[in-house]
C-alpha cells in the first residue's frame, strides 16, 4: 500500500511540474505578443513623428545595433547575406 502512495505522491507533483511549466511558457508567450504589439505601435507612431524627435527617442531607446555580414563562396562568385543584432537599453 505504501508503495502505491508513493507512486501516487510522485505522479501528482510530476504533474504539478508540468502544469507550472506548461503556465510559465503560456505567459511568457503573452508577453512576446504584447512587445509586438508594442513595437507595432511604436513604428506607426515613429513613422508620422517629427524627425528630430524620432531619432532622439531611438537614441534613448536603442543601445547598440551589431552588423556584419555572412558570405557564401561559391565558385566565381560570392553571395553577401547582412546579419543585424539590436540590443535594446534597459530603461525602457
Amino acid at each position: 500500500m505504501r508503495e502505491l502512495r508513493e507512486k501516487r505522491d510522485a505522479l501528482i507533483a510530476g504533474i504539478e511540474m508540468i502544469e507550472r511549466k506548461n503556465s510559465h511558457d503560456c505567459n511568457a508567450g503573452l508577453e512576446v505578443e504584447k512587445a509586438i504589439k508594442k513595437i507595432e505601435m511604436l513604428c506607426d507612431r515613429i513613422a508620422d513623428a517629427d524627425p528630430r524627435l524620432a531619432s532622439e527617442a531611438l537614441q534613448r531607446t536603442v543601445e547598440r545595433v551589431d552588423l556584419w555580414f555572412e558570405h557564401d563562396h561559391q565558385p566565381h562568385r560570392t553571395k553577401s547575406f547582412p546579419k543585424r543584432r539590436t540590443h535594446i537599453s534597459e530603461c525602457c
